[in-house]
């Protein structure tokens, strides 16, 4: 009595492993379209969040000025891992003597910062520019050397008050309507001027600023 045979005509019953064998393309579609879809989701997603959320280090770049030497710094951060860092000396970092920047403790503060279609800007947002603008009035006044690692001091000194790049604008407004004709003058009171920020000896944490002539600023923090 042996088993009997199969019927003719009859479809044949695929075993376990043909009938699993057709999942595993399916699967990997599957993980293909997950992992495409994210691909295409994630910038979007972070983009979004750092659109509510700026300045965050999610997805942002960040440009920093050390008021000590006047080095820039540049960062680049990427789900809060820091990706790049770039130091670089200004105009006013390479007018000063060699060993004060090599002595000089960093005091990095924000310039601005930047994610995709976004820009803010922070307390020393204005100092980049003021120091392309103060290299522009040394060229149209042919200031000598010592004048502009003076007034280079000067900025710095500026600076370092607490109100940000604001004092130091007053400054460098002055020095735009010097004419050239009057420019000896100017270097001359520049350069017997020690510091443009004057402790007030009454009242502690109040300044005096000075004009680089040396009479006080309307500016008041």
């Amino acid at each position: 009595m042996g088993c009997s045979k199969q019927a003719e005509g009859e479809q044949p019953v695929p075993d376990v492993d043909a009938t699993n064998e057709p999942a595993k393309p399916r699967r990997l579609r599957r993980v293909w379209l997950a992992l495409i879809i994210f691909a295409l989701a994630a910038p979007v997603v972070l983009y979004i969040v750092q659109f509510i959320f700026p300045s965050t280090e999610l997805w942002c770049g960040y440009t920093d000025i050390d008021i000590s030497t006047g080095r820039i710094r540049h960062r680049r951060y990427l789900v809060f891992c820091r990706v790049s860092e770039r130091i670089e000396d200004s105009t006013i970092t390479r007018l000063l003597p060699v060993d004060l920047v090599a002595a000089a403790s960093a005091e990095w503060h924000r310039v601005h910062s930047n994610s995709p279609g976004i820009i803010k800007h922070h307390v020393y947002g204005g100092a980049i520019s003021q120091m392309r603008v103060l290299e522009m009035l040394w060229e149209s006044l042919d200031a000598p050397i010592e004048v502009r690692r003076k007034m280079a001091l000067h900025i710095l000194d500026l600076w370092k008050c607490g109100c940000g790049y604001h004092t130091a604008q007053e400054y460098i407004n002055y020095l735009v309507f010097i004419p050239y004709e009057g420019r000896d003058e100017l270097f001359e009171a520049i350069l017997a001027l020690p510091t443009p920020v004057i402790p007030n000896a009454e009242k502690e944490g109040e300044y005096t600023y000075l004009l680089p002539n040396g009479k006080p600023m309307s500016f008041e923090n």
